[in-house]
């Protein structure tokens, strides 16, 4: 399964050099994944140990996940001029 998300991944990346619609759709399939697969999952291990009391499986690498998915959540913004005034 995730060798199927890291195709998307690379899909969207080429999509986004290219120009008009496919350059969108692009940054749309970036986005999902940089919110689900990157601050998302980040977020979640972090709640799911708070909740657990203690230590849970990934919540060192959920860090890694949440500044890696908030990184390239504002790299896609600035490349693509989403909410920038």
């Amino acid at each position: 399964m995730n060798a199927a998300w890291l195709a998307v991944f690379a899909a969207s990346l080429w999509a986004m050099r290219r120009r008009g619609r496919a350059a969108s759709l692009g940054a749309l399939g970036a986005t999902f994944l940089a919110l689900g697969g990157g601050v998302g999952n980040g977020v979640a291990h972090l709640a799911l140990a708070l909740r657990a009391g203690g230590y849970f499986p990934g919540l060192y690498t959920a860090a890694l996940c949440l500044v890696a998915g908030a990184v390239l959540l504002a790299r896609l913004r600035a490349i693509t001029g989403v909410g920038v005034d």
